[in-house]
């Protein structure tokens, strides 16, 4: 059964964008500096953020897993013992004559039984999926809110003052929440692209260096 598409308006991004814009304008909130070691702290900082990541990971699983998985096994099973009936059916329609209670319509009946059956388990596991990310937020923003968080381990927020201040406070909650709701995964890709873009650097000062040698030694 094709399920409709819904379409999302661009209004409520735009919405965000003139309220950000507007914030900014009538605030002007003072610029924050990076940290004088930003470079060399990343990777520690990555480091923790995985290691914090596997347990959540892991509390999202046993929660989900107590809420969840019985309806999971129930649906699996109902589509194997349907899947077992429809092949029994079938088998037995085509080794000779089909009593009335294997004929071809008894058949499709079980194929619609079964498709219907499919579906409503696709259907279960992405709400599944959809609870998890949600209590994957959930557990992050109070990770966050404990004070493990990412923005401001790596900016200079000593000259943030009022507002500003709890302003900071409130977008690094939510960044460091979100990031850990992506899981373990989601942090190593950040890290990998952080290693890539360090030994790219690296390699440009390198040849940078070697350059500047070969003219010298000209």
């Amino acid at each position: 059964m094709a399920h409709q598409v819904r379409r999302y308006s661009p209004f409520w991004g735009l919405l965000i964008l003139i309220a950000v814009a507007a914030i900014g304008w009538f605030t002007m909130p003072r610029r924050i500096e990076f940290g004088d070691d930003i470079l060399k702290d990343v990777p520690t900082m990555f480091g923790y953020l995985v290691l914090i990541s596997l347990f959540v990971e892991r509390a999202i699983e046993v929660v989900l897993s107590a809420w969840r998985s019985q309806g999971a096994d129930l649906l699996d099973w109902t589509i194997r013992n349907k899947k077992k009936q429809l092949s029994e059916h079938e088998t037995l329609s085509a080794e000779g004559p089909r009593p009335a209670q294997h004929s071809q319509t008894s058949i499709q009946t079980l194929k619609n039984e079964l498709e219907k059956l499919e579906e409503d388990r696709v259907i279960y596991s992405a709400k599944s999926r959809f609870a998890a990310q949600w209590l994957g937020v959930g557990i992050g923003l109070l990770v966050a809110l404990v004070g493990v968080r990412v923005l401001g381990n790596i900016l200079n927020t000593s000259a943030l003052t009022g507002k500003q201040a709890g302003a900071f406070i409130i977008v690094d909650v939510l960044v460091t929440g979100v990031v850990l709701a992506g899981g373990s995964e989601a942090i190593n890709k950040i890290m990998r692209v952080y290693n890539s873009f360090m030994s790219s650097t690296e390699q440009k000062a390198k040849n940078r260096s070697g350059g500047t040698d070969q003219n010298s030694a000209g």
